[in-house]
Order: C-alpha cells, then sequence, then structure tokens
C-alpha cells in the first residue's frame, strides 16, 4: 500500500509488516467524492481561465476508477 507522510513523501507499507510508526488510513468513497469533485471543479471554471476546456471533466457514472 503507499502511504505518505507527513512531508508528502511516498512510504510503501508491507501488509505482513507493523509499521514502525503510527500510521491513519483514511478511505475515500469515490463514487460520490469524484462527481462531486467534478462538479466544484465545472463551478470554479471560469475563475480558472481558457486553459479549461468546457466538456473535458465530464464524469460518466459507468466508468471505473
Amino acid at each position: 500500500m503507499t502511504a505518505y507522510d507527513t512531508d508528502g513523501s511516498q512510504v510503501l507499507l508491507d501488509a505482513t509488516r507493523v509499521p514502525t510508526r503510527p500510521v491513519l488510513v483514511v478511505d475515500v468513497y469515490t463514487e460520490k467524492a469524484l462527481p462531486l469533485g467534478l462538479e466544484i471543479i465545472d463551478t470554479t471554471r471560469p475563475l480558472l481561465g481558457p486553459q479549461v476546456q468546457p466538456g473535458r471533466l465530464r464524469h460518466d457514472s459507468s466508468t471505473r476508477c
């Protein structure tokens, strides 16, 4: 499992060994988070300028990440 430390550096966790320091595992419900995140991007697109093209950030619920 790939994890990240407080500096943002990658740390690989081995599922068969106890970590040497405390680990917090956070799960994201991507089925809900992705469309909500894309909605935020779509509503803030005018603030981003012309580099973001309309329609490129649509979420298709039939597609799995």
